[in-house]
C-alpha cells in the first residue's frame, strides 16, 4: 500500500523529482516484502508459484525481443544488422535455457518439499524478492540490444555494454540465488562462466557490437552444457533451514 501511495505521487510531482519518488516506492515494496510472512503460515500452492513467476520471465524474454525487433524495424538492411539480430535472439533463448533448463523444476520441486511454516519466507525471499532483479536483468538486456541493434556497425557505449553484462549477470545470478535460497547447493560453475564473461566482454568492447553478444552466447551455452539436467541430487533427501 505504500509503494502505491508513491507510484501515485510520484505520477504527480515535477518530473525532476518522479525518479526519486519511483524509487521510494520500490524500496517501501521492498521492506514490506522482507517483513511479509514471518508470522503467520500461508497456505501457497507451489506450482502456482512457480508457474506465475515462469511466465514473469517468458514475458520479460519476450518483451526484450520485441524492443530489438522494434529498434531494427527502420533501419537499413545489413549484413551487420542481420548478425546483431540473430545474436540477441540467441542469447535471449540461452537466458530462457539456464532458467528453464532444470532451474524452474528445481526450484518448485525444492519449494514444494519445504515445511508448511516456512512457504512463506521461501515464496518472499526465493520468489518475490530474488526474481526482483532478475527481472530487473532482463530490462538491462533490452536496454542493450535496442542500443546496439539501432547501431550494429558502430562499437557499443561503455553504458550499452554495462547494461549487457550487468543485466545478463544480475539474470543469471539471481536464478542461482533462487536456488541457493531454497536450500540447493551453490552453482560455481555458473558464476564463475559469469566473471569470465564480463571480463571477456570488456575486452571486446571496442569491436562491432555483435563480438560481445557472441560472448554472452558463448557464456551461456557453456552454463548450458555444464549444468545440463542441473545437480545430481535427490530433492527428498535435503532440508532447508
Amino acid at each position: 500500500t505504500i509503494g502505491l501511495v508513491f507510484v501515485l505521487a510520484g505520477a504527480v510531482v515535477a518530473p525532476s523529482l518522479r525518479p526519486w519518488v519511483w524509487f521510494l516506492a520500490i524500496v517501501a515494496d521492498l521492506i514490506a516484502a522482507s517483513v511479509a510472512g514471518r508470522r503467520d503460515v500461508w497456505d501457497l500452492n507451489p506450482a502456482h508459484i512457480s508457474e506465475r513467476h515462469g511466465l514473469f520471465v517468458i514475458i520479460a524474454l519476450g518483451e526484450s525481443l520485441i524492443v530489438a525487433g522494434t529498434a531494427a524495424a527502420g533501419d537499413e538492411r545489413s549484413w551487420a544488422l542481420a548478425g546483431v539480430a540473430v545474436a540477441s535472439i540467441l542469447v535471449a533463448c540461452l537466458l530462457w535455457w539456464t532458467y528453464f533448463g532444470f532451474l524452474k523444476d528445481a526450484l518448485e520441486h525444492r519449494f514444494a518439499a519445504a515445511p508448511v511454516e516456512r512457504l512463506g519466507p521461501l515464496a518472499r525471499d526465493a520468489y518475490s524478492l530474488a526474481h526482483f532483479p532478475l527481472i530487473g536483468g532482463i530490462v538491462g538486456f533490452a536496454v542493450a540490444i535496442e542500443e546496439i541493434v539501432a547501431h550494429p556497425d558502430e562499437p557499443a557505449s561503455a553504458a550499452v555494454i554495462a547494461a549487457l553484462g550487468i543485466g545478463v549477470s544480475l539474470f543469471v545470478a539471481c536464478s542461482a540465488l533462487s536456488f541457493r535460497l531454497l536450500g540447493g547447493p551453490i552453482l560455481k560453475s555458473r558464476l564463475l562462466i559469469l566473471v569470465g564473461m564480463v571480463l571477456l566482454t570488456v575486452v571486446v568492447a571496442s569491436l562491432q557490437p555483435v563480438w560481445s553478444l557472441v560472448v554472452v552466447a558463448a557464456s551461456l551455452l557453456a552454463i548450458v552444457v555444464i549444468e545440463g539436467e542441473g545437480p545430481d541430487e535427490r530433492v527428498s533427501e535435503l532440508s532447508i533451514d
